[in-house]
């Protein structure tokens, strides 16, 4: 019983955590729109490449192991 009973839980798990990245994602977005339209504004713009590779391989990590999760689950 304990075994179904996770086997139900887990796709909800991975959708609820799919959902709180997003949520993450875009408050990031939002913060980072905020500060570079700030910078333009004060004519103090410089790119900041770190934090889109960082946040493109995070993202590309987690699609990864979401794949692999739901591709075990279909087998």
């Amino acid at each position: 019983m304990q075994s179904k009973l996770l086997a139900v839980d887990t796709p909800s798990i991975v959708g609820i955590g799919i959902v709180i990245i997003s949520i993450v994602l875009i408050l990031f977005a939002l913060r980072n729109y905020y500060n570079i339209s700030k910078e333009i504004r004060y004519d103090k713009y410089t790119p900041k490449h770190t934090i889109m590779y960082t946040t493109v391989i995070v993202f590309i990590a987690i699609s990864l192991a979401i794949i692999f999760y739901l591709y075990n689950i279909s087998i």
